[in-house]
């Protein structure tokens, strides 16, 4: 249940664990049902209807918990992306003269609502509202967005702000670490782009390369 809760929350998915406990169950036995009836038309060899049933209740049983994940990553995808423009946007405006809380509003104010990472700041300024400070707005938001890249920058905030360092310098600092851990999970997933060609070509190229080849063999 937990892992669920932590794919919800980074997904911002407001949903109680239970609903997708619920929507795993609903899916799986829809999933059995119809592939049952489904392939009960196509053959009457009851070891294969079952065969194929329980591979679609298996494969509904998982659907949920895989968009969310898919969700999750993507929503994490867009904030990295956003997050060393953010960060140096938010640094000019404080080097201009405004205090962090006001750098912040105005990235919200000139970024797309849409965008995954001016929602988490939209989120932070409401708890700043609220009463909360400025550590536990800024921890919290790091829990909410829980990317390893984000949690080292905000501590790097939080600790400026706790020793009473310039954050400015800080957002610095941090605009240029982001920078450079975004290189690297580009690399990393460019280099990870031919090992997961090896399935597709196994199952879609190969067969038909041996088709194409065989067929005109065997009518020979």
């Amino acid at each position: 249940a937990s892992k669920y809760g932590k794919l919800l929350k980074i997904a911002s998915i407001r949903m109680d664990v239970r609903y997708v406990f619920a929507a795993q169950a609903f899916l799986a036995v829809l999933m059995f049902v119809s592939g049952a009836l489904l392939f009960m038309l196509f053959t009457q060899k009851g070891w294969i209807v079952l065969l194929m049933a329980l591979m679609l209740m298996l494969a509904g049983y998982v659907l949920p918990k895989a968009k969310i994940a898919s969700a999750a990553d993507l929503r994490q995808t867009a904030v990295m992306k956003a997050l060393p423009f953010a960060i140096d946007l938010i640094g000019s405006a404080m080097r201009s003269g405004v205090d962090f809380t006001a750098a912040i509003r105005y990235y919200v104010a000139n970024e797309e609502r849409s965008a995954p990472l001016a929602q988490a700041f939209s989120i932070m300024l409401r708890e700043l509202e609220l009463g909360k400070t400025r550590i536990e707005a800024i921890e919290a938001m790091s829990e909410r967005i829980q990317t390893d890249a984000f949690t080292s920058f905000a501590a790097a905030v939080t600790h400026g702000i706790e020793v009473g360092a310039s954050i400015v310098e800080t957002m610095k600092i941090q605009g240029e670490e982001m920078r450079r851990v975004r290189f690297n999970i580009a690399e990393r997933k460019a280099a990870r782009g031919a090992s997961a060609m090896i399935l597709p070509i196994a199952i879609f190229i190969m067969p038909a390369f041996f088709i194409v080849l065989g067929i005109p063999v065997y009518i020979t």
